[in-house]
């Protein structure tokens, strides 16, 4: 008696290569740039005012005999006046006199004979002259203002970095060894059956 049957023998097994590739990062960075530097530069400003004196001798003239025109008219006519008022005072009070009534004797008589008799006393009091001279005078100003210094930068644009990522990371499988199986179909021969058959009902 022959019987097959089916042999399968593995004569190489599966290998896989693998292969990976590292990233690589570079990083670029503008470096940023002036474009203009205006510099305004201190300033100085002086403000002066020169010294000045005024003198004012008029005092001095008037108590000294050497009054000006305009002095003199002032005080002549003040005088004029004063001496105008007290005689019309006079002739006021003189009407006074001969108005009254009964009166003996001739009142204008009396008026004159007064006015004769009358005498002037000098005075001797009064303030001494005071020759001085009137001094005004301004020591003026010198004012020095500085500006302060200034500069101004103008830059470029701003620009962001630059990243870039080459080459990128990978991993790369690869069967390097595919497997290998091998079928084989085996024959075997058995020696046949030996005894009798026996066909009976017991």
């Amino acid at each position: 008696m022959k019987v097959r049957r089916l042999q399968i023998e593995s004569q190489e097994m599966a290998r896989i290569s693998v292969q990976s590739q590292m990233a690589r990062l570079s990083i670029n960075v503008p470096i940023r740039r002036i474009k203009a530097v205006q510099q305004h530069h201190a300033q100085m400003t002086v403000s002066r005012k020169s010294p000045s004196m005024e003198i004012d001798m008029e005092s001095l003239r008037n108590n000294t005999g050497l009054k000006s025109i305009e002095t003199l008219t002032r005080e002549l006519t003040a005088r004029a006046f004063a001496q105008a008022r007290q005689g019309i005072k006079n002739i006021e009070n003189n009407g006074d006199y001969v108005a009254v009534q009964p009166r003996k004797g001739n009142p204008i008589a009396e008026i004159s004979r007064m006015a004769m008799l009358r005498t002037k006393t000098a005075s001797t009091s009064g303030k001494a002259a005071d020759p001085t001279v009137s001094v005004k005078s301004d020591p003026g100003s010198l004012n020095i203002n500085w500006s302060l210094q200034d500069v101004s930068i103008t830059w470029d644009d701003y620009q962001t970095p630059t990243i870039k990522v080459e080459p990128k990371p990978s991993v790369n499988i690869v069967m390097s060894q595919e497997p290998r199986l091998e079928f084989k179909v085996v024959e075997h021969s058995f020696p046949p059956e030996s005894g009798r058959t026996v066909d009976q009902q017991i």
